[in-house]
Formats: C-alpha cells, sequence, structure tokens
C-alpha cells in the first residue's frame, strides 16, 4: 500500500522482545500499531471481532493457547479477562517476545490489569508519523539541533539536507495518522478526522470516564486545547468551555490523555497529531513561533521514544522572574 512506511520504533521492538516477555505497544487510534504488529508478530488477534472477545469472556482460550509466538493482541483494553490468561501463560513459558499487547487506552492504569502484568510487559508507545518517517528519510539524533535553532526558518536554514518548509508545513497540516494523512483530499481528510474524534470521544472515553457531557460540548473543549497548544492552561477557562466543574474538566483531561489525544508538558498541553489538532482549530492563528514549538514538541518527544527511552525526560521550566524555557 501507497501509505506504508518503515516506523523508528520497530527496532527497539525487536530489540525488547529478545528479554522481554510482553510488550505492551500504546499509541492514539490510527497511529498505526495494528499494521507494525502484523508485521511482527506470527498470530495476531483483534478484539475489534466480537468472535475473540466472546471467547475471552467466556474463557475459551483455545485460540490464544495455540497460537505461534509471538502472537499479537490488538484493542486488548477491551478483553480485561485476558490479562490473567497472559500472566498464566507467561508464568508457564518464561520465554521472552511471547505476546505484543496494543491498545488506544493507557490500560496499564487499571490497578487489577497492573498488578497482572508488572515485571511481565515492556511499555513502549507508537507516536503518529514523525516527518522523516512520512517521507521515508533517516532519523535523527536531533535533539541538540533544536537548542540551536530560535525559529522554524533558522532550523532549516542550518540543516537544509533535513527537510523542507513544504514538507513541514503539510505535516503540521495534515498530521500523522498514516490511515488519514496520506488522503489528498482535504473534504474526505476532515470527515475521517471529524469521525475519529467522535468516535474516541463516544466509545473510548466510556472505557474509562463514564460522561453523560455531549459529544459537542467535549469536541468544544479539545477544539479549544488545541487552539492554545504550548500555552499555560488556567483548569477554569477550560471549565468554562465545557461547561463543567473544575473537578469535572480535571477528570476529562486525565481521560483525554489517557486516549492519547493530548499530552501534558508542565503547565501546558499539546495535542498529539497535528493533523487533528489542525482539523479542530481551523480558524485559530498560530504565530511562527508558536507553530515551531509545537513541531519541536513533538520531534523531541519522538527522539526521546526511539533513541533515549530509559534516560530521558521532557518538562519546562519557569522561572520566578517569569521567563519561560519551554523544553527542558
Amino acid at each position: 500500500m501507497l501509505h506504508l512506511r518503515a516506523r523508528f520504533l520497530e527496532k527497539m521492538i525487536l530489540e525488547t522482545m529478545k528479554w522481554a516477555p510482553s510488550i505492551s505497544l500504546l499509541g492514539m487510534r490510527q497511529s498505526g500499531k495494528t499494521t507494525l504488529i502484523k508485521r511482527i508478530s506470527e498470530s495476531y488477534f483483534s478484539f475489534d471481532q466480537e468472535e475473540f472477545l466472546t471467547a475471552a469472556d467466556t474463557g475459551n482460550w483455545a485460540f490464544l493457547e495455540d497460537a505461534r509466538r509471538p502472537t499479537a493482541l490488538d484493542e486488548v483494553q477491551k478483553a480485561p479477562k485476558t490479562f490473567p490468561k497472559i500472566k498464566t501463560l507467561i508464568d508457564q513459558r518464561r520465554r521472552p517476545g511471547e505476546f505484543i499487547l496494543t491498545g488506544s487506552v493507557r490500560f496499564l492504569s487499571r490497578r487489577a490489569i497492573r498488578e497482572s502484568l508488572t515485571g511481565r510487559t515492556a511499555i513502549l508507545e507508537l507516536l503518529p508519523l514523525t516527518v522523516a518517517e512520512t517521507h521515508n528519510r533517516l532519523q535523527r539524533d536531533s535533539i541538540s539541533a533544536f537548542l540551536k535553532a530560535h525559529s522554524l526558518e533558522h532550523f532549516l536554514k542550518l540543516h537544509p539536507t533535513w527537510t523542507s518548509l513544504g514538507n513541514l508545513d503539510q505535516h503540521m497540516t495534515k498530521g500523522g495518522m498514516p490511515g488519514i494523512c496520506f488522503n489528498r483530499s482535504e473534504t474526505i481528510r476532515n470527515q475521517y478526522l471529524s469521525n475519529h474524534l467522535d468516535t474516541v470521544l463516544s466509545r473510548d472515553l466510556q472505557l474509562i470516564y463514564t460522561s453523560r457531557i455531549s459529544i459537542s460540548r467535549l469536541r468544544s473543549l479539545y477544539s479549544h486545547i488545541a487552539s492554545i497548544q504550548g500555552e499555560k492552561i488556567v483548569i477554569s477557562s477550560l471549565s468554562r468551555v465545557l461547561g463543567a466543574s473544575d473537578k469535572t474538566t480535571l477528570q476529562i483531561l486525565n481521560a483525554f490523555e489517557a486516549l492519547f489525544l493530548i499530552r501534558r508538558h508542565g503547565k501546558t498541553l499539546y495535542c498529539e497529531d497535528m493533523g487533528l489538532a489542525h482539523y479542530a482549530s481551523t480558524g485559530h492563528y498560530a504565530t511562527p513561533i508558536t507553530a515551531y514549538r509545537r513541531w519541536v514538541f513533538g520531534e523531541l518527544l519522538a527522539q526521546g521514544m526511539c533513541h533515549h527511552l530509559a534516560s530521558y525526560k521532557l518538562n519546562e521550566w519557569n522561572t520566578r522572574g517569569g521567563a519561560q524555557i519551554p523544553f527542558v
């Protein structure tokens, strides 16, 4: 297929499978998890399919016990009874590379699941496509390069062979969800993005937070966050947009983060996918420095996960005098 791209995280997954009994590959819907694990695994089962949900619910584990390893279990958070079974199989066999679990929800935040997999799984996150992945270019460890640039144009001047302003503009407009960003029709792409947002807010949200807040209000909150990415958040302002209490708003923000819609960064918020954020914030103008910060955040996050996972933490620093260093 034309939109298939090599993923930089694949190397880390293969290395981790040499010592970890299972891998929990987490990330937002449409980030490419299914395509990646199908290429790596010997057996594949999706809990989006009713037959496997029913089998897990009734304790019919023949499909899992007889499967070739490594076995991939997609959207496993939908079948919580699967986790104790995985624990049992891992403890019986005691071999690395047994299972690859995926989820578009941070399922390890649930106590019962966490206790089942403690010491038995390595957690990795698959982000949307980076600019380099989108254009089939080599991945560069560019953390130090960002520190020397003070704007997007300056960065491109310092590193003209890395990418182009046109490619970056497309990336910040279309995002990096493989099944959506490569569609050339803006109308169709926007329809996909709208459906994607509705699916996450109406169906996936209920898995972690039972909400009676309307989809339109939840969309309004996400759209507002998309328009203020990188700015200091004020919970009371977000509460007014949502039409809810500060407590409820914080719970919704936690749910958004668990669904990989947003990511906290110090006292600010960023959206996981630039294309979805661009669609949701249409009509809001981002200044050049704001747009650069948003792109840098995504790139630093991807660099850290692929190169410096064990020793890398991204944060911000605000001085008492009011100065802000956005990335530390």
